[in-house]
């Protein structure tokens, strides 16, 4: 049976009739690569991104290259840190 060139995921020829254990084995494959990608590009940007939240402004020239500054300038109570996530905009978000 014929397979794709890089994730080998295999491929019935025109005159063979679909059988459900070939699609579910292509779809564990491409899950798995899925993941694995997902979690270098994660892994990448952990280890190459900062962020850093500051109630001062901090001059352009003492930043760091490469990572995000965020200037507290108002406050509002809330019960813990935990409830603020920076969103994939880089945007915050309460919840």
């Amino acid at each position: 049976m014929a397979q794709t060139p890089n994730y080998s995921l295999k491929k019935p020829a025109g005159n063979e009739y679909y059988d459900v254990q070939i699609q579910n084995d292509n779809m564990d494959i491409i899950d798995q690569k899925m993941k694995e990608n997902a979690t270098a590009i994660n892994t990448h940007l952990a280890e190459h991104i900062q962020i850093v939240v500051t109630e001062e402004n901090i001059p352009v020239g003492e930043r760091e290259k490469g990572a995000f500054y965020f200037v507290a300038t108002d406050k509002a109570p809330i019960a813990t840190t935990e409830n603020i996530k920076v969103s994939p905009t880089m945007g915050l978000k309460i919840e």
